[in-house]
């Protein structure tokens, strides 16, 4: 195979329009070394370039769309961007330079603006940032216990505009949440017995998080964070005895990061990569969960 679509799509992402068309973002390397833009009209496929000059293969890139716009994250060997489309594609804005932006996820709150979380490698610490409206908050640091904390982290943004972040805790070898609330971040342990393994993915029912993560023997897990009022009043993650599926390939690559969906009606909905399938399955209140 050679050629233009040969090189295509090596680093992804998608997002969903009002009308539930989709919108994809990808990676073209070789001489070409642009992120590109492709979109359903509901009649047809239009694609353009997005970012052109991507310093070497992106080691993350991720899309949300707002009123049908696309918001891009990107790193590459340069460090972190961010580049948005309004009529015309915007020149990208520089976030933070360096061995950074591994592992990005974006966000976008209530009015559109960005928000990211992601995994500063020199450092080894996880990072975030927003756009204020005006301009883009200088990074913070929310995770600094240990030297290699912050990889493979999932952000979204509640109703009242609060981040919920998972992350890997490598040096510790735990699955971690951390949220902002009131000036501060605080969080807990979703899973702590060091069976954790690369990606998880979060999706909120409110206020409330979920995450689904795989673990180091194959299977795929989920977790929910839940207030127990009886004293001591507390917060415990609580997922189930059995796994959503076994036999999943136990690495860190970007491809079999699961995708975490949690409907209005509370129904959560997991799409995942087993051996070269694709497979979607929900939680089904008297099933269990069907694939």
């Amino acid at each position: 195979c050679t050629g233009y679509y040969c090189i295509a799509g090596i680093t992804n992402s998608i997002a969903l329009d009002g009308s539930n068309y989709p919108h994809l973002a990808f990676y073209i390397g070789n001489e070409y070394d642009m992120i590109y833009y492709l979109y359903y009209t509901g009649t047809g496929w239009m694609s353009e370039p997005a970012q052109w000059g991507v310093a070497g293969s992106p080691r993350a890139l991720s899309m949300e769309l707002y009123n049908g716009q696309p918001y891009l994250i990107i790193a590459d060997d340069d460090g972190l961007e961010e580049v948005h489309k309004t009529t015309e594609w915007q020149p990208a804005v520089p976030l933070e330079s360096g061995d950074t932006g591994w592992y990005a996820s974006l966000a976008l709150d209530s009015y559109g603006r960005q928000r990211v979380s992601y995994f500063n490698k020199t450092l080894g610490q996880l990072r975030y940032t927003r756009y204020t409206g005006s301009t883009w908050q200088t990074p913070t640091t929310i995770a600094t216990v240990g030297h290699d904390v912050g990889r493979f982290s999932s952000l979204e943004i509640d109703g009242t505009g609060r981040p919920h972040i998972s992350y890997q805790d490598e040096t510790d070898d735990k699955l971690r949440y951390r949220y902002f609330e009131a000036g501060v971040w605080s969080g807990d342990t979703i899973d702590g017995t060091g069976t954790a393994a690369g990606f998880s993915s979060l999706a909120l029912s409110g206020e409330i998080p979920t995450v689904v993560y795989k673990t180091k023997s194959g299977e795929l897990l989920y977790a929910s964070r839940l207030y127990i009022s009886i004293p001591p009043a507390h917060w415990i993650w609580l997922g189930t005895m059995n796994p959503i599926d076994t036999g999943l390939e136990a690495d860190e690559s970007q491809k079999l990061r699961p995708s975490l969906a949690i409907a209005s009606t509370g129904r959560m909905s997991v799409a995942y990569i087993k051996g070269s399938d694709l497979i979607y399955a929900y939680l089904d209140t008297t099933s269990g969960w069907i694939k």
